[in-house]
C-alpha cells in the first residue's frame, strides 16, 4: 500500500509530537519526579500535575493524527 503524500505529512507531525513529548518527559517532569523522590513538596506537585497537560495534550493530539494518518 503506497503511502500519501499527506499520510507521510501527518506521520511526521506524530513524530514531531512524540519527540516534544518525550523532551518535556526528561527535562521537565524526570526533575521533578526527583524533588518529589526526596519529600513531598506541595508546589512540585502542582508544577508537575500542570507540566503534565502537556504531555496529555500531545499524547492525544498524536492519537488522533496516527489514528487519521493510517
Amino acid at each position: 500500500m503506497a503511502y500519501l503524500p499527506a499520510h507521510r505529512e501527518l506521520a511526521w507531525t506524530a513524530a514531531v509530537i512524540l519527540a516534544g513529548i518525550w523532551l518535556i518527559t526528561v527535562f521537565v517532569q524526570f526533575p521533578f519526579h526527583r524533588q518529589l523522590a526526596r519529600g513531598f513538596d506541595r508546589a512540585s506537585a502542582r508544577r508537575l500535575v500542570r507540566t503534565n497537560w502537556a504531555r496529555t495534550i500531545g499524547w492525544t493530539m498524536r492519537g488522533l493524527l496516527v489514528t487519521f494518518a493510517f
